[in-house]
């Protein structure tokens, strides 16, 4: 299919096909869903693949934490240096079984961005990270500290862990449901 025939199947433009294609514009879930129903495919597969070409299946767990089968060997499945995609095998939060979510990593200086947002934490405080809301985070930038936070994990109205270390924090940016 050329960018032209893309560009007709979307509606838009062959100028628009070619910066999406070349990274010039940025590829929303919308614009990864429009151009996965015109190519006949699910979303998810026109996300780049895991280099070792294996796909890390994660399961949410009832206390929010995630791992994949084998627990102590949690993998982060890198699309790049900033992002990471997660299936969930089981519901979790406001996230069904099947949903593939996509996440941007924050530096601290981003962390207040955050905040009311889904994320995906790690602490050096627990074995496997940890999806929730970000309610609160303590940052300064002159201090030498690790930035803590208060996250409300999907595990019940009142699962709040308060002033946790925050070691890595990634922004759930979107999820991707499964066809049926």
């Amino acid at each position: 299919m050329t960018q032209t025939q893309l560009a007709e199947q979307l509606g838009t433009t062959t100028q628009s096909v070619s910066r999406l294609e070349t990274g010039n514009m940025r590829l929303s879930i919308d614009w990864l869903e429009r151009i996965g129903t015109a190519l006949g495919v699910h979303a998810t597969a026109l996300l780049p693949a895991p280099q070792d070409q294996t796909t890390p299946l994660m399961f949410a767990q009832h206390d929010g934490t995630l791992g994949n089968q084998s627990p102590g060997q949690f993998m982060w499945p890198q699309l790049d240096t900033r992002h990471l995609a997660i299936r969930m095998v089981q519901a979790c939060g406001p996230f069904l079984a099947g949903e593939t979510l996509v996440c941007q990593a924050l530096n601290a200086e981003q962390l207040p961005n955050a905040l009311g947002q889904i994320v995906l934490v790690t602490s050096p405080d627990w074995p496997s990270p940890r999806l929730g809301r970000l309610l609160h985070v303590n940052t300064d930038p002159t201090s030498t500290e690790q930035a803590r936070g208060d996250l409300q994990i999907f595990s019940g109205p009142n699962a709040i862990l308060r002033s946790v270390e925050i070691h890595q924090l990634h922004l759930i940016t979107h999820s991707v449901r499964a066809l049926a």
